[in-house]
C-alpha cells in the first residue's frame, strides 16, 4: 500500500513538472517567437504602406480615408481571426 502512494506521488511529481516546463515554455519562447515575428510582418506592413501612400497622393483626401480605414479594419480582422484560431480548439 505504501508503494503504491509512492508511485502515485511520484506520477503527479513528473506530470506537474512537465506542465511547470511546458508553462515555462509557453510564456517565454512563444511571446518571443510572436514579438519578432509581429516585427517582421510589420516591416513588410510599413514598405506597403509607404508604397500604397506613394500611389494614394494622387487622390483626395476622401479617398484616402476610406482606403486607410479599409485597411485598418482588414488588419483587425486578420489579428482576430489568427488570435481565435492559435487560442481556441475546434
Amino acid at each position: 500500500m505504501n508503494g503504491e502512494g509512492l508511485k502515485v506521488n511520484s506520477k503527479k511529481k513528473k506530470a506537474i513538472i512537465k506542465l511547470l516546463k511546458s508553462l515555462i515554455l509557453s510564456l517565454v519562447f512563444f511571446p518571443l517567437i510572436l514579438f519578432y515575428s509581429l516585427l517582421w510582418v510589420m516591416d513588410w506592413a510599413g514598405d506597403k504602406a509607404y508604397a500604397l501612400l506613394d500611389w494614394m497622393d494622387d487622390f483626395e483626401w476622401n479617398t484616402r480615408l476610406i482606403v486607410s480605414v479599409s485597411a485598418w479594419v482588414i488588419l483587425i480582422i486578420i489579428f482576430f481571426t489568427v488570435h481565435y484560431s492559435l487560442f481556441t480548439r475546434f
